[in-house]
């Protein structure tokens, strides 16, 4: 009986090509394989080579659904790459977004804006400046993203805001941060999570000292995601699988018949098991999802699109994003914690509207929350970008590159390390065939 393809599913023409194996559908995956789509074209190499992307989820299922999205680079490392990297995603996130505006067939809808807000401060700017925060910026490049300092009038407002809500905040803290410093948490040092909960309070007693204003992308990640998945599925050459795969020997096993030349890993936090990397480590985050009001938009979104507060401590980093349908707000940012229970999740949040909601929008106190979302974050010490040789079961050398860690800068950095991803892709390929014409 003939079997009938359905979607995932490859025919026996495409086993027969070489293969590329992309696994993951998250940012770093569908931007790896967009940038190796447009690569084998502009080689003429595209009907040479099959790309296929493996992954047991795809949008809206995938961590990068998740994220407020905003171009910043945030907990990723080496900051010499994640800068590197951050500037080229800049440049085509740009590209995109001039795609969308000159389409009139509404073909290119990337869900990608350009927003302008403020970062505040319970620093001077000078320790602003000596802690680094700014490593991605040049003074050269300030027009870029409209840059600056804000007045000391921006700064006495959000003081006034948050001179409403402090003595609120400060009594719930110990009462409702949790996860990596739940009370239940038997693995906690107990002195190192007093002196925390003690910083906190301290923290929050200080005023806003300077802040920064700046204009750069803030995307809709479902739409993003969406628009790549799109525009790979129109390759002929592309093809995507549903598949959860366990282990790199797993995915030789069970694709076995293609001649595989290459794999990409851009499983993210997945990698620990996948390729058994101990340096990969969860970073919880809890994002707020509001509808808001037009008197609320109008209040405090008038030409603002979002307001973050920069810590000392960045597990307790706050943010309020504007995107088209909703108001996201954030957040937290905890290594280590794998904990995705209702209940700690929900206790959770409701720390996240103290610290970020009675700072900036105090009518959010009383506003339905329409949506919460918990996920983790793949963090690392470095980004790893690597590549190694490996043998099937057939002793046939395949090139592996690893591509994932990008911590809180999935989107910040995505397609800048897609580009030296695919890069050092190319590099192994064309190494290879030199060597087979000697």
């Amino acid at each position: 009986k003939k079997r009938k393809l359905t979607k995932g599913n490859l025919s026996f023409k495409n086993c027969l090509m070489k293969s590329i194996f992309i696994v993951g559908a998250g940012i770093t995956g569908l931007s790896c394989a967009y940038e190796l789509i447009q690569k084998l074209k502009d080689n003429n190499l595209n009907k040479e080579y099959n790309v296929i992307i493996v992954s047991k989820s795809y949008t809206p299922y995938t961590t990068s659904d998740g994220a407020g999205a905003i171009w910043l680079p945030y907990l990723s490392y080496p900051q010499d790459l994640v800068k590197k990297w951050a500037l080229d995603t800049y440049v085509k996130l740009e590209e995109l977004m001039k795609l969308e505006e000159e389409d009139e067939n509404n073909e290119h809808i990337t869900g990608i804006r350009k927003v302008s807000g403020f970062e505040l401060f319970r620093m001077s700017y000078e320790e602003v400046e000596e802690n680094g925060i700014y490593f991605w910026l040049k003074e050269e490049e300030h027009p870029i993203y409209n840059f600056r300092k804000m007045t000391e009038d921006e700064v006495f407002y959000f003081n006034s805001l948050d001179r409403l809500s402090k003595k609120v905040r400060i009594d719930n803290i110990e009462r409702n941060f949790v996860g990596k410093y739940d009370n239940n948490n038997e693995n906690i040092d107990q002195e190192e999570e007093n002196e925390h909960l003690t910083h906190l309070k301290n923290t929050f007693r200080e005023e806003y000292k300077c802040g920064v204003y700046f204009t750069v992308p803030l995307v809709d990640m479902n739409v993003l995601l969406k628009y790549l998945m799109l525009q790979l599925s129109k390759e002929p050459n592309c093809k995507f699988v549903c598949k959860k795969l366990d282990s790199i020997d797993d995915l030789l096993y069970q694709f076995r018949s293609y001649d595989i030349k290459s794999i990409i890993n851009c499983t993210g936090l997945a990698a620990k098991e996948f390729v058994n990397d101990d340096k990969c480590y969860p970073i919880r985050g809890v994002l707020l999802h509001y509808t808001p009001t037009q008197d609320i938009l109008d209040r405090y979104f008038n030409g603002v699109d979002f307001i973050m507060e920069c810590s000392h401590d960045q597990d307790i980093a706050s943010y309020i994003f504007r995107h088209d349908n909703r108001i996201v707000v954030g957040g937290s940012s905890i290594a280590n914690d794998h904990n995705d229970d209702r209940i700690s999740t929900l206790k959770l949040a409701e720390a996240i509207k103290y610290c970020a909601v009675n700072s900036f929008i105090p009518e959010f106190n009383h506003a339905n929350i329409q949506k919460i979302w918990n996920g983790f974050r793949p963090g690392r010490e470095a980004v790893r970008l690597f590549d190694e040789k490996i043998y099937n079961t057939c002793n046939k050398k395949i090139v592996l590159i690893h591509s994932y860690g990008s911590g809180g800068s999935g989107l910040t950095i995505g397609f800048g390390l897609a580009k030296d991803t695919i890069r050092l892709l190319f590099e192994n390929l064309d190494s290879e065939s030199r060597s087979k014409k000697k």
